[in-house]
């Protein structure tokens, strides 16, 4: 029998940082509550006659990172951050890290110069929940995975 695992975490305290327009990382995890990591490989197979099993070979590498965002109306929560960035005349790259399960040490970091792709949300009278956002930032270049120290 396996022994089970005494190491398992939980996203309660994930913490999620931006810039915002002043360049400045900003904790927005209090705007936000739920976050998809996606990474992609780029792969092309081959297959030569007398084979039946396909080989494989890897390249490029991708990922995207879809934000749920709490829709707030104060300009240094994550909604506001969004929506400025977005609606700005160049709205560019910006920094994000992600830290699971918290940010301290040990924690695993997810960093990259991202881009906003869109955000889109639903107002809907009959809902009496908080309006949530859609945010979907795709990185421009590497995507970095590291260890917290400190």
């Amino acid at each position: 029998m396996t022994t089970q695992t005494t190491t398992a975490v939980n996203a309660c305290d994930v913490d999620i940082w931006l810039d915002n327009a002043a360049n400045t990382l900003t904790d927005i995890g209090g705007g936000t509550n739920k976050i998809d990591l996606e990474f992609d490989h780029e792969l092309g197979e081959y297959r030569a006659f007398g084979n039946k099993w396909r080989g494989r070979l890897e390249c490029g590498k991708d990922a995207k990172f879809t934000l749920y965002v709490i829709y707030s109306t104060t300009a240094t929560e994550a909604m506001k951050i969004i929506e400025s960035w977005f609606h700005a005349n160049v709205p560019g790259a910006r920094s994000l890290k992600i830290y699971v399960p918290t940010k301290s040490a040990g924690a695993a970091v997810y960093s990259c110069e991202a881009r906003i792709d869109e955000y889109k949300f639903t107002v809907d009278v009959n809902d009496p929940n908080a309006v949530m956002a859609t945010v979907v930032l795709l990185p421009d270049g590497a995507v970095t995975y590291s260890t917290a120290a400190t």
